[in-house]
């Protein structure tokens, strides 16, 4: 049996939370280059301009990262006022 290459995609996923209204969007990359791109542009884009970076006090936002990850939220309240945003590497079924 003939082993075929199995291929990957990276998957940025946005989920944030506010005011109990949420909101999910999904980009799909064939590289993980172009996917930590659309990462690192749209968390930057989220510390300008979120509501978290803009109305809280420091002291009420946890902010937690890593490489492929960010989570925003309101120090009490993450199930009413959160960002999560990650890269996701997943195979591709055939």
């Amino acid at each position: 049996m003939k082993r075929s290459k199995k291929l990957k995609v990276f998957v940025v996923i946005d989920e944030s939370v506010y005011q109990m209204e949420s909101d999910v969007f999904v980009k799909v990359s064939s590289n993980y280059k172009s996917a930590k791109k659309y990462f690192d542009d749209t968390v930057k884009e989220r510390k300008k301009n979120d509501h978290l970076f803009v109305d809280l006090e420091d002291e009420d936002l946890v902010v937690e990262e890593s490489e492929n990850s960010f989570c925003a939220y309101r120090d009490g309240c993450y199930c009413t006022d959160h960002i999560n945003i990650s890269i996701e590497e997943q195979e591709v079924i055939d």
